[in-house]
C-alpha cells in the first residue's frame, strides 16, 4: 500500500470515528485519545476497580469479588487481531495476562471467604471456574477436597485428589506436594472412624435458626479457635450446641465430640478426666 493510500485510509478511519464516537474521543492533528471528561462505563477499568477496593477481612468483599467477577468473560480481546501491528499485539498479550492474574487472585479470595462462611457448594462452583483457568493450582484443589469432605462426599474428596495427581504428573512431570498428599491420607483414614459421641436427642429442635446460623459460620472461620455460648441457666444452651454439633458432623475430617465438664470443679480435674 502506497502512502498515500494509508493516509487517505486514516483520514476514513478518523472520519468514520468522530462520526459514531465524537464526544468520547480527542483528535488532534497528531494525536487520538479517549475523553475521560465524558461519561462512560468501560468494563476493564471496573473490574480492576472493584479488585482494588475489596478486602479479604471485609464484610462486603463476598459481594465485591462476586460483582468484579461477573465482569470477567475470559481473556481480554480474544479473538481480536490487528495485522501487521506487532505494538498492539504486545500491549494486549501483557493486559490479557494482567487482568487474568487479577481475575485468579479474585476466584481465590472469594473460594476462601465461602470456605470460611462453610459455603461450600459455592466454594465448588468457585474453584471449578479457577481451575478451568489454572488446573495445575494445587492449592484449589486442596479446598475442592476438603469442601466435599466436609459436605460427607469424602469419596469424591479421595477422587478430586486422584485428579490432582494425574493433571500433575502428565502436564508437569511431578507428583503433588507433602501437604496435599497428607490431606488426602487425613479424608482416606477419616473414612474409617467414628465421626462424633454426640448423645441422640430424644426431641425435636424447633427454632433458634439466627444462632445456628451464626455459630455455622464462626465455626466455619479458621480464625475461631473457641466458641463460647453464654447466658442464664435452662436458657437452652447445651440444647443448642449439641444441635449445631450435630449439624457441623460432616464440616470436620476428625470428627465432632462431646466432652461433659459438669462434674468437673477445676483444671486439674479436667485433664485427669479426659
Amino acid at each position: 500500500m502506497s502512502d498515500a493510500d494509508a493516509k487517505n485510509n486514516l483520514r476514513q478511519a478518523l472520519s468514520n470515528l468522530r462520526k459514531f464516537l465524537s464526544p468520547y474521543l480527542i483528535v488532534t492533528r497528531d494525536t487520538v485519545q479517549f475523553n475521560g471528561a465524558t461519561s462512560y462505563s468501560i468494563d476493564v477499568d471496573q473490574f480492576t476497580q472493584e479488585i482494588k477496593l475489596s478486602s479479604p477481612k471485609s464484610p462486603s468483599s463476598l459481594s465485591t469479588f462476586q460483582t468484579a467477577l461477573a465482569l470477567y468473560k475470559g481473556d481480554f480481546l480474544q479473538g481480536f487481531f490487528i495485522r501487521e501491528a506487532p505494538e498492539f499485539e504486545d500491549w494486549a498479550y501483557a493486559e490479557r495476562v494482567r487482568l487474568r492474574e487479577l481475575a485468579l487472585q479474585a476466584l481465590h479470595r472469594l473460594a476462601e471467604i465461602e470456605m470460611s462462611h462453610a459455603d461450600y457448594p459455592a466454594a465448588l462452583e468457585t474453584t471449578t471456574r479457577l481451575l478451568a483457568f489454572d488446573p495445575w493450582r494445587e492449592e484449589t484443589h486442596r479446598q475442592r477436597m476438603i469442601a466435599l469432605a466436609r459436605m460427607g462426599q469424602r469419596s469424591a474428596a479421595l477422587a478430586q485428589y486422584q485428579a490432582c495427581r494425574r493433571i500433575l504428573e502428565k502436564e508437569l512431570g511431578v507428583e503433588p506436594t507433602r501437604e496435599t498428599t497428607k490431606l488426602y491420607e487425613q479424608i482416606r483414614s477419616a473414612e474409617h472412624i467414628t465421626q462424633h459421641n454426640l448423645p441422640a436427642s430424644t426431641t425435636s429442635f424447633i427454632g433458634r435458626e439466627e444462632e445456628l446460623t451464626e455459630i455455622r459460620l464462626q465455626l466455619g472461620n479458621p480464625e475461631c479457635r473457641l466458641l463460647t455460648l453464654v447466658g442464664e441457666g435452662g436458657v437452652g444452651k447445651s440444647r443448642l450446641a449439641l444441635k449445631a454439633a450435630h449439624d457441623q458432623i460432616h464440616q470436620f475430617l476428625n470428627g465432632v465430640w462431646f466432652v461433659p465438664l459438669a462434674s468437673v470443679k477445676d483444671l486439674e480435674g479436667m485433664f485427669r478426666r479426659h
